[in-house]
């Protein structure tokens, strides 16, 4: 069954990127990794994120920025390798 199929393939490449994602995650450091996984993962509003770091709601959006760029570089480089 040709649909089946498609939906193991997409199965199979959604698990090989939440690894690849997992494994750029493990390599952030601490912080960034809770700031990544508190926005993308739990869901939280802008307002915790900045009450749990201490920042301004204005500094969230910088912060996150910043965190995506690191994690994309990282996955880049572990293509390479």
């Amino acid at each position: 069954n040709v649909a089946a199929d498609d939906e193991v393939d997409a199965a199979l490449i959604r698990d090989a990127e939440i690894m690849e994602l997992k494994r750029g995650l493990a390599c952030l450091p601490e912080s960034e990794c809770i700031l990544l996984t508190m926005k993308y993962l739990d869901g939280a509003p802008d307002e915790e994120i900045a009450q749990k770091f201490g920042i301004g709601t204005a500094s969230v959006r910088t912060y996150l920025t910043r965190a995506r760029r690191r994690l994309c570089r990282l996955m880049k480089e572990g293509e390479q390798n």
